[in-house]
């Protein structure tokens, strides 16, 4: 197989840093948390410099814990993907930019009172990116990279991934649309994929303000479906990616 680097360069580091500010002071009352957005993209841009398939050598750190931010400290599972925004090399236009929205930042860990930072489909992390079950999306984006010589830019709808009994509150729901508006005039995507109905539902609603072209696939990580039907989903996905060119 052949090894490529997959990085983030300097140019990158000036978009994310704009996207995760604005993010920042969206989701967060808290001025602080613009800088613990920013600081743990910076650790995970240096995991994010690898070689495909082979490294890093280490693993990185799949979550980092910091404090709950106000009003959230009650909730039992408090989550936060970091946005990522890769290419192959830097060669790659960073302007030119697809880009991936999932639906939530899934997460199985219980420490309460804390927010737990990673980044979407644990990609930074080596121990995420070769597991069987969870390292599903890596093989994948990898390959598209390849066949396409564009910038991938992954992110989430729903921002907070919580156990909260009351489910997604109508005012989070609302920060979240925002959230995904203020992305999507920032990164500029020439194409932007839905990764997911929860995902297509929103996207279609905002395209009748925002001008962008949509293409859907299913969501590859639900447990439910049959080896078949996720082995069609993925090629759904590289269909869709190789339309873009």
């Amino acid at each position: 197989m052949e090894t490529r680097n997959i990085c983030m360069a300097d140019t990158d580091n000036k978009i994310m840093s704009k996207v995760l500010s604005s993010i920042s002071s969206i989701l967060f009352k808290d001025k602080k948390y613009e800088s613990l957005l920013l600081d743990r993209f910076q650790e995970m841009s240096e995991q994010c410099n690898w070689e495909f398939p082979n490294g890093p050598t280490d693993n990185g750190c799949a979550v980092k814990y910091v404090e709950a931010p106000e009003g959230y400290e009650d909730y039992g599972i408090l989550g936060f993907d970091i946005p990522t925004l890769i290419r192959l090399d830097d060669n790659v236009d960073v302007s030119d930019i697809i880009m991936v929205v999932s639906q939530d930042p899934r997460r199985t860990e219980r420490f309460k009172g804390m927010l737990s930072l990673s980044s979407p489909f644990g990609f930074h992390d080596k121990s995420y990116r070769h597991h069987a079950r969870k390292g599903f999306m890596t093989p994948l984006v990898y390959q598209a990279l390849k066949d396409n010589h564009t910038a991938l830019y992954l992110t989430d709808y729903c921002k907070l991934y919580t156990t909260d009994e009351r489910g997604v509150l109508k005012s989070d729901t609302l920060k979240y649309m925002e959230i995904l508006r203020k992305e999507i005039e920032l990164i500029k995507p020439r194409q932007i994929i839905a990764h997911g109905s929860k995902a297509k539902s929103v996207l279609e609603k905002m395209q009748k303000t925002l001008n962008f072209a949509l293409e859907t696939v299913p969501y590859i990580g639900n447990s439910r479906m049959k080896r078949e039907e996720r082995e069609q989903a993925k090629a759904a996905f590289l269909k869709v990616f190789n339309k873009t060119k």
